[in-house]
């Protein structure tokens, strides 16, 4: 059985990073944001540090026609959302996706917009949000419908999560069974 790792830690405004080629820092406005793919991008060179032993070399880091970050012999992805980053590392494809919980007047305004028709329309939306991104990062997908998306068909774990008080929701989608260990580490 394959081990996926999902390293999670705090957007930090003060990390800088060589950031790939193809995100363009100078379109990046907002100051939050920017932050997000710093952190993201840091995370994502110590986690492969820490599971492969190699320094990336930002170079190599390109994207697929699909936009889907890649890099040499290392499956990888990238998540970030309000306040939290997380990559998860596998020896096969991945998809990762970590989001705050919805509150429930947006999960209301959302949920027809997300279910598929055979999912439950009680489902947690957050939990259904999350799988559906990481089945969609995994598969490299072009568009994203949420509504397309039927998680029962995929292999996915999800996992919930607090930090600072605040509740978060982690999804990872596989090719096959995994085992899914979470390391929380500060930048």
């Amino acid at each position: 059985m394959n081990t996926v790792t999902v390293y999670i830690a705090k957007i930090s405004p003060d990390v800088r990073t060589e950031l790939p080629c193809y995100i363009n820092t100078a379109d990046i406005t907002n100051p939050n944001v920017l932050a997000e793919k710093h952190s993201a991008y840091s995370l994502l060179y110590r986690g492969v540090k820490e599971e492969y032993g190699i320094n990336m070399d930002v170079s190599l880091l390109t994207r697929s026609e699909n936009g889907k970050p890649e890099y040499p012999d290392i499956c990888f992805s990238i998540s970030h959302t309000k306040g939290l980053c997380a990559v998860a590392l596998s020896p096969c494809e991945v998809g990762v996706d970590i989001e705050e919980e919805i509150n429930t007047q947006r999960a209301e305004r959302i949920r027809k917009n997300v279910l598929h028709q055979n999912e439950s329309p009680n489902a947690d939306i957050t939990e259904l949000w999350t799988k559906k991104e990481a089945i969609f990062k995994l598969s490299g997908g072009k568009a994203f419908i949420a509504s397309d998306i039927d998680t029962a068909a995929y292999n996915t774990d999800t996992y919930k999560y607090t930090y600072d008080g605040k509740s978060y929701t982690v999804s990872v989608a596989t090719d096959g069974e995994c085992e899914i260990k979470v390391k929380t580490v500060d930048l």
